[in-house]
């Protein structure tokens, strides 16, 4: 019971993370912004191992479990995050998150275009649930031998370096400065706290705790959370055919999956 109530807490903790960073991030480059919220993530996840008294169980780890851990995190946080960021950005909340929940390419890339939606934003967020789906899928197997705090730690060290990385190349088109205010600074480190930090050590908690045939239905109300939240913060006009799409698309992946 605990861990199915992990996971609902994690859907709630990713649509509200949604909104947030939909509302940091703007004409922010979406790698910088991976990076950049990853910080308070970092402080977090070690900040629970050293209040669990889990520190050692880092010394622990054996070299297949980080190679795991590595790639897990290369497809989760670093492609599908920044894919994920690219959508909100292009679409907005109500839109990505019941898209990015969804697995048909063809027909989601087709029926976007013909109602207005960016094409790239439509297929930023099918890379993102693409990416998602196998990476899940290495965390459950890589919590059979680890413990699920290590896990949510040892994987922002990945996230981090990589990012880093990957800005540091230079690129042809210059990005536009960006206006750091203090209120934007509390918006990037909070969103990356509830989304990110939260929201996913309360996933892998989940994954650990129960099955993914009950933790992935469960996972699926993401996408109601976040059409409130973003009509209810953001003021995001949904219209009744978003709206009941993402009940379609939440009851439907819970149906296929139960």
């Amino acid at each position: 019971m605990l861990g199915e109530i992990s996971i609902i807490m994690a859907a709630f903790c990713w649509a509200l993370g949604a909104s947030l960073y939909k509302k940091a991030i703007r004409d922010m480059n979406p790698l910088k912004f991976n990076l950049f919220r990853s910080i308070s993530v970092i402080i977090f996840a070690f900040l629970i191992l050293l209040l669990l008294g889990k520190w050692r169980l880092l010394f622990e780890l054996d070299l297949v479990s980080l190679a795991l851990i590595g790639v897990a995190s290369l497809l989760v946080l670093v492609a599908g995050d920044t894919f994920y960021f690219v959508g909100l950005r292009s679409i907005g909340v109500a839109k990505t998150v019941p898209i990015a929940y969804s697995y048909s390419i063809e027909k989601a890339v087709d029926q976007g275009s013909k109602v207005g939606f960016s094409k790239v934003g439509v297929l930023a967020c099918l890379g993102a649930s693409i990416c998602w789906a196998c990476g899940i899928v290495l965390y459950k197997i890589i919590l059979v031998k680890n413990d699920p705090f290590i896990l949510a730690a040892v994987r922002i060290l990945f996230l981090f370096p990589t990012l880093g990385i990957l800005l540091a190349v230079p690129l042809r088109k210059k990005s536009p400065s960006i206006q750091w205010t203090k209120s934007r600074i509390f918006l990037v480190f909070l969103s990356g706290l509830i989304g990110l930090g939260i929201g996913d050590t309360l996933l892998c908690f989940g994954l650990d705790s129960t099955n993914t045939n009950i933790a992935a239905p469960l996972s699926s109300i993401t996408p109601i959370f976040s059409a409130i939240i973003a009509m209810l913060y953001l003021r995001e006009a949904v219209t009744k055919k978003v709206f009941v799409g993402t009940l379609l698309v939440s009851a439907g992946t819970m149906f296929l999956l139960m």
